[in-house]
């Protein structure tokens, strides 16, 4: 899709930015190395040293989950206006110098792949290849042609489907942000069933535990943020092995998956004077952001609203209910005038699972 956005009009990152959020314990940060076929990958956080000490080509910088650490960028999710946010696993932004490149690959999952600046040439197959054998982290393809390469301009966005190899290449120094999908795998579907109904049969045996949720069939109207459409819950059901499976079961399955976070992202739990400087705070109107750390969404039927926070499930109110849709909607404490917040107990659970900022200076 050329000259499909506005880099100007979106948050912007340098290499050098880029950088700095390597350099961190808490962020997922790779460099890839590559010269004549070849490739190397280490695993950060990285030293202000080894980044300086990068050459002038054949290497990128990769960093995970950039959303989470910076959450302004979220504001990149307008782009994909037609996806459940909860679809979304993270947005990886990589810096690359020319010839820098990660190898022939491909992803379990979508991909939307937005150029931010510089150049990158894409070469994509539909061909079956063979995995290299090498055991070097990067699960590569072997290497292939493609007769009409695509240059990715600042602006311009590349889609790429489940399964279809790739091979991008740094034409200039360039920066490239991927909003990828998170796609569970029938083996989380067991081990969350396994955990949440310990004493029902479980419904995802014999099936193959690598397949991953797909969603081709997705509808625009499925969009709405937080929320778990009734078709996701039954493509979720049709993976398993029993149709048996409740919506209400497979809800809580799709839910507890989606939200579910790598353990060094998850918040800290609001300390008692902490829980308590919010709950004055909100009670004085002051406005809490929710914690860029933290996935929300949610589900319900007429009988039962589901809240999923960080991979945990509760069951609320249709007040709460009501009031933690517009949380997932606005990622702030305060709602529009004329509409009901959360009871007592529905804000004393969303402080207690660390959903808001803390009260800066509280302690």
């Amino acid at each position: 899709m050329p000259a499909a956005f506005d880099p100007k009009m979106l948050p912007e990152i340098t290499p050098d930015e880029l950088g700095w959020l390597a350099m961190r314990d808490d962020v997922e940060s790779r460099l890839v190395f590559s010269h004549d076929g070849q490739y190397e990958l280490q695993h950060g956080p990285f030293s202000e040293q080894q980044l300086l000490g990068l050459t002038d080509e054949n290497w990128t910088l990769l960093v995970n989950d950039v959303e989470k650490h910076l959450p302004a960028f979220r504001r990149w999710l307008s782009l994909v206006p037609f996806l459940a946010d909860w679809r979304i696993d993270d947005i990886m932004i990589s810096a690359a110098a020319p010839g820098g490149s990660v190898g022939p690959h491909c992803d379990n999952y979508d991909v939307f792949l937005c150029q931010l600046s510089g150049d990158r040439r894409w070469l994509v197959t539909t061909d079956a290849l063979r995995q290299r054998d090498a055991d070097d982290g990067l699960k590569l393809l072997d290497e292939f042609e493609d007769p009409s390469p695509f240059i990715a301009s600042p602006g311009d966005v590349y889609y790429l489907p489940p399964g279809v190899a790739h091979w991008g290449r740094a034409e200039k120094l360039c920066v490239t942000l991927s909003n990828g999908m998170r796609a569970p795998t029938v083996g989380e579907f067991s081990d969350i069933y396994a955990h949440s109904f310990p004493r029902r049969k479980n419904p995802f045996c014999g099936k193959d535990h690598t397949t991953f949720f797909n969603d081709p069939d997705v509808t625009e109207d499925e969009a709405q943020l937080g929320k778990i459409s009734d078709a996701a819950v039954r493509r979720c059901i049709a993976m398993s092995a029993d149709s048996r499976l409740t919506e209400q079961e497979a809800a809580t399955l799709l839910g507890t998956a989606v939200t579910g976070l790598k353990e060094w992202l998850r918040p800290e739990p609001l300390s008692e004077h902490e829980v308590a400087d919010a709950r004055m705070a909100i009670a004085d109107g002051n406005v809490l952001d929710v914690h860029g750390m933290t996935r929300l969404a949610w589900w319900y039927d007429k009988d039962n609203f589901l809240a999923f926070i960080n991979g945990s499930v509760h069951v609320l109110t249709m007040q709460d209910g009501q009031a933690f849709k517009l949380l997932c909607q606005l990622r702030v404490s305060r709602f529009p005038s004329g509409t009901d917040g959360f009871s007592t107990v529905g804000l004393e659970l969303m402080l207690r699972n660390a959903v808001f900022d803390p009260i800066p200076n509280s302690a």
